[in-house]
């Protein structure tokens, strides 16, 4: 009987351990595997980000391919992934001026920062013309000279600002101002939403009046020959010939509002609101006409950039306020988003100029003679005009 009862406890026994269990192996047992590490090997550009370089590209090796899961700082300056590889990571440029500036790589997998420098970031904006009364700034213009013409709103008051900045008085007219250009024989041209077009003398701050037409004018610019293109509120779009004192609208806009002007590359451009929209022509958009002659003749009306089709980066609850081109071609539309200056290029890709550099809001942008763009602003109560260095020349004004 004890025999029996042995035997079958040792078959148990045998049986027990001939089983195997199905479980995972415990991972103290395994060998450690470290995470690849991420190397920064270039930048592009390299060394040094020059003004006119809205982005930089990090290249190096083991980043993460999400873009979210990259973080980039220059000192402790975050910056704004826009897409990322596991080889390449390009940002916007960071808010941050340095001559020795590291470039540092978080990765969300890695246990090692990867870390590059000195880089220098070159500034790109300042403050100009000692703007610091809260004088909200209506329009300005720049002679060849590149002084700088400020127009205050209310009440009317043109500063000149020479290029090393020296701000003075040149007139106080009154009267209220919503445009100006500059126009022939280096003459201011005020428009004050009136159907008289005035001139001020640059030298003497002398004013007359340079035209008179039927309907309150807002905005205006001159072409190649000398002829003046201008608009208003419901005012339609006229055209005053070269060597008059009066014209005639093009019966195109006489129920829209066009807000701005300008002539590039042989066209006349608008901003304008449409008061009667659909599906082929939108609420708020740019146009252009092409200038068929020397006395101002216009072709039909093009599309150039639906406002509600604009990038993401602008909501639809911005609006749109001026707009300038640079040399290349390339569109640059002032607006009152927290990114205040959107660019077009000529292919039609969309990105902000300088993002999280530059203050809001655009309400006019002009180009110098140069590499030099200025901006006057609505919402800043401290400065009122901002000189951006653009790192590329601008399109020609015709009337300076």
């Amino acid at each position: 009987r004890y025999q029996l009862i042995f035997v079958t406890l040792f078959a148990a026994a045998v049986l027990f351990c001939a089983c195997e269990w199905d479980v995972a192996e415990p991972q103290w047992d395994q060998p450690y595997t470290p995470p690849p590490t991420p190397v920064i090997t270039g930048v592009e550009p390299a060394d040094v980000a020059p003004a006119g370089v809205n982005t930089i590209t990090i290249l190096g090796e083991n980043f993460e391919e999400n873009a979210e899961d990259n973080l980039v700082y220059f000192n402790n300056v975050k910056a704004d992934v826009i897409s990322a590889t596991s080889t390449q990571i390009t940002v916007y440029r960071p808010n941050l001026v340095s001559d020795s500036a590291e470039i540092k790589v978080v990765c969300a997998n890695a246990l090692v920062v990867a870390k590059k420098g000195p880089y220098k970031l070159d500034p790109v904006m300042e403050r100009f013309g000692s703007f610091v009364d809260n004088n909200e700034i209506a329009a300005i213009v720049v002679d060849a000279d590149e002084n700088v013409y400020a127009i205050q709103f209310i009440p009317l008051v043109v500063y000149k600002v020479t290029p090393d900045g020296e701000k003075n008085i040149l007139n106080d007219m009154g009267g209220t101002p919503f445009g100006a250009v500059m126009g022939p024989d280096g003459n201011i041209i005020l428009f004050l939403n009136n159907k008289q077009i005035f001139q001020m003398n640059t030298a003497t701050g002398d004013s007359s009046v340079f035209a008179e037409v039927s309907k309150n004018m807002r905005c205006g610019d001159f072409d190649e020959y000398g002829n003046l293109y201008t608009a208003g509120q419901r005012s339609d779009l006229f055209v005053v010939p070269s060597g008059s004192n009066t014209g005639d609208a093009i019966g195109v806009y006489s129920r829209d509002t066009i807000s701005w002007i300008r002539v590039f590359n042989g066209y006349v451009y608008l901003l304008v609101e449409l008061r009667s929209p659909d599906a082929d022509n939108p609420e708020l958009a740019i146009w252009r006409h092409q200038i068929l002659d020397a006395n101002g003749t216009l072709g039909s009306r093009e599309l150039v950039l639906n406002w509600m089709e604009t990038s993401e980066y602008l909501d639809t609850e911005a609006t749109p306020l001026t707009f300038t081109f640079g040399a290349d071609g390339t569109l640059y539309v002032g607006s009152d988003h927290p990114s205040p200056i959107l660019m077009v290029s000529p292919d039609g890709t969309q990105s902000p100029l300088y993002k999280d550099i530059l203050p809001s809001s655009a309400a006019d942008l002009v180009w110098g003679n140069m590499n030099y763009m200025y901006m006057a602003l609505t919402s800043d109560t401290e400065n009122t005009l901002i000189r951006i260095d653009m790192g590329v020349d601008g399109a020609p004004y015709y009337g300076r």
